[in-house]
């Protein structure tokens, strides 16, 4: 999960919590593991690239990716899907 905008940090850290508060023992197994990241500080084009490019690790390559976004920012929807366009076309 990769946060981008206004509390950026609180969503990541509500999802760490919730993501812990998922197993009776607040000990989830390593199988289920959730990366979470913010970035406050960065352009949505920085956003878009490191999540298509910097997510992959080890035997996970992802190629599928759901980007949310909470509001009704047109301009940053637009800066979205041309980022978007942009990394995915190489």
């Amino acid at each position: 999960m990769i946060a981008w905008g206004i509390d950026a940090t609180n969503w990541d850290t509500s999802v760490d919590y919730a993501f812990i508060a998922s197993d009776p023992n607040y000990d989830p197994p390593d199988e289920r593991f959730l990366m979470t990241t913010w970035h406050d500080n960065e352009s949505i084009s920085e956003l878009v690239w490191f999540a298509c490019n910097g997510t992959n690790f080890g035997l996970h390559e992802f190629r599928d990716y759901m980007f949310i976004l909470i509001g009704e920012d047109t301009a940053i929807e637009s800066e979205l899907l041309t980022s978007l366009r942009d990394v995915m076309s190489g």
